[in-house]
């Protein structure tokens, strides 16, 4: 298998039997499994295999409940720790656990699935975190690249390419920053060369998309 089409599974469950039997459903449907037993155990394989140039679509199983710990815990520090979260977290439940599931989802989990889960619904639960999870991922790759690109800006660049996304014309721009016409020309075709667009309402369109990704994503 290609690394790049590669799907990945954290499978953080303390039942050995059940995660046995998750695990053997999953790799036998092509999934990468990474069976675990411990919030320990579960970063010491996430941080070893997680990657800055992620490529591979992941999703995480966590059991709401692994002894004395909640899987709640495991899910606030994955939040913490890293700065985009990628893989979609799917929460198992006992049928006790309904409100910390529901508790889980308004803080952003994927989903959750109650015990006992059929293969049925586990397989169609992964399959969509899998696209969730290569969505979150060119979303991310969406902002890094725009970051990277703007840093080729002068800041008079910069300040026009505020200026041009905020829908003044040339002559506005002209005006706000006490340069000629023929100045803020020669910047914007600076910034469109640069950034890699041709024309002021693809940039701008990309701009705000940049803009509300980075607040989805909470990136500073």
């Amino acid at each position: 298998m290609k690394k790049s089409s590669e799907k990945h599974v954290y499978l953080v469950e303390d039942d050995l039997e059940l995660s046995m039997a998750l695990k053997m459903t999953l790799e036998t449907e092509g999934f990468i499994c990474h069976d675990c037993f411990t919030k320990e155990e579960f970063f010491q394989k996430f941080e070893k295999n997680n990657s800055e140039k992620q490529k591979h679509s992941s999703s995480i199983i966590l059991d709401i409940k692994l002894g004395n710990l909640s899987g709640l815990d495991i899910f606030d520090s994955i939040h913490t720790d890293f700065k985009y979260m990628t893989y979609p977290v799917i929460f198992l439940t006992g049928h006790g656990d309904i409100n910390l599931a529901t508790y889980s989802l308004k803080n952003g989990a994927f989903d959750f699935l109650t015990k006992p889960v059929s293969e049925k619904q586990l397989l169609e639960t992964i399959n969509l975190s899998m696209v969730e999870s290569q969505k979150r991922i060119d979303d991310k790759n969406f902002i890094e690249s725009w970051m990277d690109r703007k840093t080729k800006l002068t800041e008079k660049e910069t300040d026009t390419m505020y200026l041009i996304c905020s829908g003044n014309t040339n002559k506005e721009i002209s005006s706000k920053m006490g340069n000629s016409v023929r100045t803020v020309e020669l910047h914007r075709a600076r910034i469109f060369e640069k950034l890699k667009f041709s024309s002021a309402v693809e940039l701008a369109s990309n701009y705000e998309k940049y803009v509300n990704l980075k607040l989805k994503y909470n990136v500073k």
